[in-house]
């Protein structure tokens, strides 16, 4: 969970970084959905690992400095980037977090035997 959540901070940050125009939308998408992915990734490593706290706080200082990082590089690339970079990168981003939603978040709540019908 750690590497596609962290994955997908850097795409946005760099979808961010790389655009001018959809700069403020892009931004406040961020802005609404991070914290919600850093508590999904906090309380699975809380649930999943048995490390200490120190370890855990380390972990979540390196996810929340990838949308930084991100829009870094996005800003770095401006000088190369034109239209076509920046919706890729705007649709990698939004694939990875589809990609994360459904398959590392869904599909292990899903199999868990309590959420079965019947």
């Amino acid at each position: 969970l750690f590497s596609a959540l962290s994955f997908h901070s850097l795409m946005a940050g760099l979808s961010l970084g790389v655009s001018d125009q959809t700069a403020w939308a892009i931004f406040i998408s961020i802005l609404a959905h991070k914290a919600f992915a850093a508590f999904a990734l906090g309380a699975s490593f809380v649930r999943h690992l048995a490390v200490s706290r120190r370890t855990i706080a380390c972990w979540m200082l390196a996810f929340s400095v990838t949308t930084p990082t991100g829009v870094m590089l996005g800003t770095a690339l401006t000088t190369v980037a034109d239209n076509a970079l920046t919706g890729a990168l705007t649709a990698v981003a939004a694939g990875t977090f589809l990609h994360v939603g459904l398959i590392e978040v869904a599909q292990r709540e899903l199999a868990k035997a309590e959420h079965v019908c019947g």
